[in-house]
């Protein structure tokens, strides 16, 4: 039940009980905002939490950004995955020269000054 309740609480279609189970999720885990985290997860608590208005706890983001299991085994707090599963994303910009990173961000600021220069529409 818990499971299908936090699915029903990111659903597109039940914007308006979205607060309803909040409200409900929270009252269950004592009205404690490190207990709530323990119980549905840093991703779901994160949203609840910020609907009802109330701060999210930094201890609770320490507790289970260092949490393991039985296995000693760490896991990403958000997505729940094991960290030594996840994929190990390649620094782009490590076998670039100085030369290269310098174009390329000459590159982008001129994209970004052509984007803020306003629309003209001649008819």
């Amino acid at each position: 039940m818990a499971s299908r309740l936090l699915q029903l609480s990111t659903s597109a279609v039940a914007v308006n009980i979205r607060q309803h189970l909040a409200s409900l999720l929270f009252e269950v885990s004592n009205s404690n905002p490190e207990e709530f985290v323990r119980n549905v997860g840093y991703g779901y608590a994160s949203g609840l939490l910020l609907s009802v208005g109330v701060q999210l706890p930094q201890s609770a983001l320490e507790d289970l950004s260092a949490s393991s299991n039985s296995s000693g085994r760490v896991f990403n707090p958000v997505t729940g995955q094991a960290l030594d599963s996840e994929p190990r994303i390649k620094d782009p910009f490590s076998e670039m020269t100085d030369e290269e990173k310098e174009r390329e961000a000459e590159r982008l600021f001129v994209l970004f000054e052509r984007y803020k220069q306003p629309i003209s529409v001649e008819q």
